[in-house]
């Protein structure tokens, strides 16, 4: 079970695992080889950050932002809280960048 925490995409991708899943056990058992053809593709954010800063390119930190909710915005599209690849929620509470507040 997906705790509900997991990002959207991861539970997308779980799907795509779990009829992977399948049809290798199918085909272990006996069944004809399928033909798998696997695209995966970015999903595009769903969070609503269309700042200057790219939340999947080079670090950033608080002082880059102008102001807390541009700092959130750039913090939940890139992973927060799930993943804070620039450290922007330092005591882990979900809440980006507290000094700009």
């Amino acid at each position: 079970m997906l705790s509900p925490h997991a990002p959207n995409n991861f539970k997308k991708y779980a799907d795509y695992f779990g009829k992977i899943r399948r049809i290798v056990s199918a085909v272990a058992a006996g069944a004809p080889t399928p033909t798998v053809v696997i695209v995966v593709a970015p999903s595009p954010s769903t969070s609503g950050y269309t700042g200057p800063y790219d939340p999947s390119g080079p670090d950033r930190d608080c002082g880059d932002f102008s102001n807390w909710s541009d700092a959130q915005a750039f913090y939940e599209a890139a992973g927060g809280p799930a993943s804070d690849r620039h450290d922007l929620d330092r005591d882990r509470d979900g809440i980006a960048c507290e000094t700009l507040r």
